[in-house]
């Protein structure tokens, strides 16, 4: 039980991640151009 827990919230740590790492490479490209 503990450790599905603890997956999940890596999951949800990877995809906040993700997203703030994409929306980043976003900015950083269109400032670039």
């Amino acid at each position: 039980m503990y450790a599905i827990t603890l997956i999940s919230e890596n999951i949800d740590i990877a995809t906040r991640i993700a997203k703030t790492g994409t929306k980043t490479a976003a900015d950083f490209l269109t400032s670039r151009q």
